[in-house]
């Protein structure tokens, strides 16, 4: 840059007067990340805590892995909104840049950048690079900037268009959308009432996706694209078939014919693809499709075994039945197994977890109740407990 940084009009000494100049995470800002933050962690302490504590049948030493995995990326979330929230901090200065972070201060000269850019398809983040094109720095924009820092940036170079960043609104909004699935998550362990009451936007909340990025383009968009200034709802839509997989193994329920509710969620999902495909242009790859059937057929495969078993009413039939066999399951773990004799019109040899109010008391030999449900969808399943009432 010839003539050295900065404007070389006179009103430029008014906005360079206030440099040095500090940006911190607004108050708003810093309850959202705090909130996402412990959110967060209390997710990561759900999973690690499934991984050693069975949850009624459920034997989650077979999926203690995924839930490891999944723990750490909640971590991973928690501990970076920490930062946000706690130690990001921006400083403009009359020839820099400076930057604080947990691990500390970084500054850059202005005359070693080349350009600047917005990316917000994955969030507000405000990129700085070198004539190389290699990134130099990348800020969290989780401050409101002022015309000073508009001014800055605007005597800097820029490859491309400034691009406006995502608003609090549309931030919000695709934030909620994040959270829904966990939360729907969290409800399965929690009362029938609770989950009665978040399967609705949970079922919902495809199309809400959908109809958000289709109705107002200006703030959101299905498929990422930086520099846009609209939030990006696919990854939360992935997301959701991601938790509802999570769902699926440590919420099973023996007896169900699960494969029947995962056939006929193929055509919700087919439907949802060919609305989006319809509606939104950037979706009309292959890439796009798969994603899309990737993380809606699991959704929708969840959403129905959870309305099969809700939504059941009625009384379960009880019968009395005799434990065959006990055995240790060593299989990414270790756990105990049942071995059911035969009871109603279902045939000796039926194998599920045993309960954790179970272990240590049950053995070969010994009585248990069987209590069968019929599902809203017609499609029934059933729990093993202690002693049936008729046997008390």
């Amino acid at each position: 840059m010839s003539g050295g940084w900065g404007p070389a009009q006179e009103d430029a000494a008014d906005w360079q007067a206030a440099l040095p100049r500090r940006y911190g995470p607004s108050v708003a800002m810093q309850v959202v990340q705090v909130l996402l933050a412990v959110a967060s962690g209390l997710v990561a302490l759900g999973a690690l805590l499934l991984c050693i504590v069975p949850v009624g049948a459920t034997s989650p030493a077979s999926s203690a892995g995924y839930l490891i995995l999944y723990a750490v990326a909640a971590l991973a979330l928690a501990w970076r909104c920490c930062n946000d929230a706690v130690y990001s901090q921006v400083t403009l200065l009359p020839q820099g840049i400076c930057q604080r972070t947990f691990r500390g201060e970084r500054q850059l000269d202005c005359r070693d950048i080349a350009g600047f850019r917005y990316v917000t398809g994955k969030g507000r983040w405000l990129e700085l690079y070198a004539p190389t094109g290699k990134v130099l720095m990348t800020i969290p924009i989780t401050f409101k900037p002022d015309a000073t820092f508009e001014q800055w940036l605007a005597a800097l170079p820029s490859g491309m268009p400034i691009a406006k960043p995502i608003t609090d609104t549309s931030l919000l909004v695709a934030l909620l959308i994040y959270l829904l699935p966990a939360l729907g998550v969290a409800a399965a362990f929690s009362s029938v009432l609770m989950q009665q009451l978040l399967f609705a936007p949970l079922a919902l909340l495809p199309g809400v996706a959908l109809l958000l990025a289709r109705c107002w383009p200006v703030h959101f968009q299905l498929a990422g694209r930086e520099g846009s200034g609209r939030a990006e709802l696919a990854p939360a839509m992935l997301l959701s078939g991601g938790l509802a997989c999570t769902l699926l193994l440590v919420t099973p329920y023996p007896g169900l014919a699960w494969y029947w509710l995962a056939a006929a969620a193929l055509l919700p999902t087919l439907l949802l693809i060919a609305l989006a495909a319809a509606l939104l242009p950037e979706v009309r790859r292959i890439g796009g499709i798969a994603l899309l059937l990737a993380s809606l057929l699991p959704y929708c495969t969840a959403l129905l075994i959870q309305a099969n078993v809700i939504f059941a009413s009625g009384t379960p039939q009880l019968y009395p039945v005799t434990v065959d066999n006990t055995y240790l399951q060593h299989s990414r773990g270790v756990h105990v197994r049942l071995v059911l004799g035969a009871w109603g019109s279902e045939p000796a040899g039926d194998d599920l977890a045993m309960p954790r109010e179970l272990i240590g008391n049950v053995g070969p030999g010994d009585k248990l109740c069987v209590a069968q449900y019929q599902g809203a969808l017609g499609l029934g399943w059933y729990e093993a407990g202690r002693v049936c009432a008729s046997d008390r």
